[in-house]
């Protein structure tokens, strides 16, 4: 990514959410910056999904289950 292409910003998060950030970049060994990301990429996923009337699936031991965003 180009530095343009970056915007810096500031949240407020729950410290639970802080460390389950910490501990899922470490255990990837990434910063936390791109576990942040990828979280940002899943919910344009699902809004994608979702303003498309689609639904999202995932099979748990055969069994098919459907996702819902709360």
């Amino acid at each position: 990514m180009a530095s343009s292409n970056i915007t810096k910003i500031t949240v407020n998060l729950p410290t639970p959410l802080v460390e389950f950030l910490q501990e899922e970049a470490a255990r990837e060994q990434v910063p936390v910056t791109t576990v942040i990301r990828r979280a940002i990429k899943m919910e344009q996923f699902w809004v994608a999904n979702e303003l498309a009337n689609k639904k999202i699936l995932i099979e748990d031991n055969g069994n098919i289950r459907e996702l819902i965003r709360q």
